[in-house]
């Protein structure tokens, strides 16, 4: 019998064919019980385990496992059925939470599945207003409403974001409140040591991998290896868009592996060209997906275009994440913007996220990178010395 109590913990499928089966059994004592030792020296070992054979009855239409907690739907169900007012069910349900602690995931799917299960009938029988039910039961789900998950006077926000505006909003609301906390991390990069340039393109004759090996050729007391990540260098590993190549390189980071990362904003939905007009009507261009006031993509826009600004915040997304995680190693980092934006056009300067990583201790927007050739060939230089 434990055995089997064990298997129906971990094996779903059985669990939720013997909840399907819709069996009323009688209440008997638990594991670790006076009969339940007995029953263990009585039946349980008698035999090798056996293959049940014969006949089968048929399975019944599987019911899926609500993941509730029981002890609190019962406790709804007895507080209801006394037909107490709306702030006797907040006294009674505020007393019992103080007793029988939960997550708050298991809470907010008790309360969500009461609330499916109460129909117009029960509210009419018990002498409920259902609307008015529903809206006390809403309230008792929003943090707002517990003082002990407030932190600081500020109350402790969902984690999960229904929209990419929504964490935008979070990200203006803590630039404006929380602020930065400056700390530094000792170095502790090993003998090997990696430079990422994201978004490279092909490699050719001049291009950033090839100045910096020729900047790290010579006696130096340590080994510098330059990886150009594109897809069209490498299809899996150059791959941004593939959520494994993405953890591989941000653990790499975390590892103290990478001494640096250079990357940019991507040209898919983010380019100036699409703004450009060439001066003509029978040519028409891919239009503009997003611009000052729709950062992350436009409202209504089409299937393909759709998947266009999807690949587009990935991999933008993947540049601010390397960008954050190599600052937590004191590493280097370098993000890159070709132009200054226009007064009405998407630019990633613009996003709160992006203010926030500007706002990291040692990071600062230099704006547009003008000189000579060899003022660039100078600063390569004294990066690839200083790393």
């Amino acid at each position: 019998m434990a055995k089997m109590k064990a298997h129906l913990y971990y094996s779903r499928t059985c669990r939720q064919r013997l909840i399907s089966s819709n069996m009323r059994c009688l209440t008997v004592p638990g594991t670790g019980s006076d009969a339940d030792r007995h029953r263990e020296e009585v039946h349980d070992f008698m035999l090798p385990p056996l293959k049940g054979e014969g006949p089968h009855l048929p399975h019944a239409h599987p019911r899926e496992d609500p993941c509730i907690d029981d002890a609190l739907f019962l406790h709804l169900v007895e507080i209801i059925d006394e037909r107490l007012s709306l702030s006797q069910l907040r006294e009674s349900l505020c007393e019992y939470v103080k007793v029988h602690p939960m997550s708050w995931t298991m809470w907010k799917t008790t309360l969500r599945f009461f609330m499916d299960t109460f129909e117009d009938d029960d509210a009419a029988f018990f002498q409920y207003d259902l609307m008015e039910l529903r809206a006390f039961f809403e309230r008792l789900m929003h943090t707002s409403t517990w003082s002990f998950l407030h932190v600081d006077g500020l109350a402790v926000e969902e984690h999960q974001t229904k929209t990419i505006e929504a964490c935008h909003e979070q990200c203006q609301w803590f630039l404006e409140h929380a602020g930065v906390f400056e700390t530094r991390v000792p170095q502790t990069f090993g003998r090997h040591r990696y430079v990422l340039h994201a978004f490279s393109g092909r490699r050719r004759v001049g291009d950033l991998q090839f100045f910096l090996e020729r900047a790290a050729e010579g006696d130096m007391p340590y080994v510098l290896h330059i990886i150009s990540l594109d897809i069209i260098v490498d299809k899996n590993w150059g791959n941004m868009a593939k959520a494994e190549t993405r953890k591989f390189w941000l653990e790499a980071i975390r590892s103290r592996w990478v001494i640096a990362f250079i990357g940019g904003r991507p040209c898919e939905t983010w380019s100036r060209v699409r703004s450009v007009s060439d001066g003509t009507t029978s040519l028409h261009g891919p239009r503009v997906l997003r611009d000052g006031d729709f950062l992350w993509g436009y409202e209504s826009v089409g299937l393909k275009e759709i998947q266009q600004l999807l690949v587009g915040n990935t991999l933008l997304g993947f540049s601010m994440e390397a960008m954050t995680e190599i600052a937590g190693v004191d590493g280097m980092r370098i993000l890159e913007h070709p132009a200054e934006p226009l007064p009405s056009s998407a630019s990633i300067w613009r996003l709160p996220l992006m203010k926030w990583i500007l706002s990291l201790p040692e990071l600062k927007n230099f704006g547009s990178l003008k000189g000579s050739w060899e003022h660039h060939r100078r600063n390569l230089r004294i990066f690839s010395s200083s790393t």
